[in-house]
């Protein structure tokens, strides 16, 4: 591979330090923590985004919830902060989509 033909490279909405480029391989350092979801590598060159193989299978980042604060007292009409923390949440908001569900179906009916 000429690493002269070689933009940059991406994974996991983060871009990738090249550290070494050979025929065979190339080696690269992720900028920021890569973020949850099933990602492929992105290799750009001069030309633009090069195809991956067909034969390339996604890797799955796994996002992990260490707490969530309040965990009661609710208001079910909304309008209640909450705090979730935990590993490989997106760390930009424009390039991601955060979707969040709970699976508590209790509701509050709204009564014109």
């Amino acid at each position: 591979m000429n690493s002269s033909l070689v933009r940059h490279v991406e994974f996991a909405h983060s871009k990738c330090t090249i550290s070494a480029i050979s025929n065979e391989s190339l080696t690269c350092t992720l900028d920021h923590e890569p973020v949850c979801g099933d990602h492929l590598p992105k290799l750009f060159s001069i030309y633009g985004l090069v195809n991956n193989s067909v034969n390339l299978t996604e890797t799955t980042i796994t996002c992990t919830v260490s707490s969530v604060t309040p965990t009661t007292q609710l208001n079910l009409l909304g309008g209640d902060n909450i705090t979730i923390t935990g590993t490989q949440f997106p760390w930009n908001l424009e390039t991601s989509t955060v979707d969040i569900k709970f699976t508590d179906t209790l509701e509050t009916p709204c009564i014109p």
